[in-house]
């Protein structure tokens, strides 16, 4: 007999996908933004978590908040297409993939850093900057 994985456990119905990304993102890279107002001409639009110098956009998406109604899905295309036709890049992680398999959601946002168009300049900024460099990502939970 073969079991199957719930689809969600009752430990994970306790967790914020948002707050546990964030606490994560924060700690490994000093200079992320929570609920950034990405500057974009005539709107008024909040990232989740932002890369400001990187001009790079992260996005939790659970379908409670974003896909309830199809005009909230219709609502964050729009919003992420005006994010990329102003120059940033955005990542969008399903809830579970943060509650799941947080690692493969901070292996992908590294990824997207080093791979930013703006990533030299700043890595050659945060260097002479005085303080701690943010270092290598701790031990996931």
């Amino acid at each position: 007999m073969t079991t199957t994985r719930p689809l969600i456990s009752v430990d994970e119905l306790n967790v914020d996908p948002h707050e546990k990304l964030w606490c994560w993102v924060q700690r490994i890279w000093p200079d992320a933004v929570r609920e950034y107002r990405v500057p974009i001409p005539g709107r008024k639009f909040r990232a989740d978590i932002a890369f400001p110098a990187l001009k790079l956009v992260l996005e939790v998406d659970g379908y409670a908040s974003h896909a309830k109604r199809y005009s909230g899905f219709e609502m964050d295309r729009r919003r992420q297409n005006l994010f990329v036709v102003n120059g940033w890049r955005v990542l969008r992680f399903p809830a579970l993939d943060v509650l799941r398999d947080l690692q493969r959601c901070i292996t992908t946002i590294q990824t997207a850093r080093v791979t930013s168009p703006g990533y030299r300049e700043y890595q050659a900024a945060q260097a002479a900057a005085p303080g701690p460099t943010p270092g290598a990502s701790p031990p996931l939970p």
